[in-house]
């Protein structure tokens, strides 16, 4: 499948890590996200699954992604999903010059 057409405007991939979290701030959308998608946690099925999205989403040269974005919950209380995500993207990260930022 081709995802040019599909992606063509989209600049930002985020990846929500599960929705535990240690803070109470105000704007949080981890309620929005609980009741809308179901909850989260990302599994090592999901790792795979992220994984195939970025060589599907890379073989074409022409998509104007430029930021990888971890969300939680806090992203902060899961440290070792994000080393395995960022070194499973981690050729994408640097062939493509992708930024990565972190929502806490």
């Amino acid at each position: 499948m081709n995802f040019s057409e599909q992606l063509k405007n989209v600049n930002t991939i985020a990846i929500y890590l599960g929705n535990t979290c240690n803070f109470n701030c105000s704007y949080c959308d981890r309620e929005y996200i609980s009741e809308t998608i179901g909850g989260q946690n990302f599994t090592n099925h999901h790792l795979n699954l992220l994984k195939n999205f970025f060589e599907q989403i890379y073989s074409d040269s022409t998509l104007t992604v430029d930021r990888v974005a971890l969300h939680g919950g806090e992203p902060l209380l899961y440290v070792k999903r994000m080393d395995q995500i960022l070194e499973a993207i981690k050729p994408y990260l640097d062939k493509h010059n992708l930024y990565v930022s972190i929502t806490t």
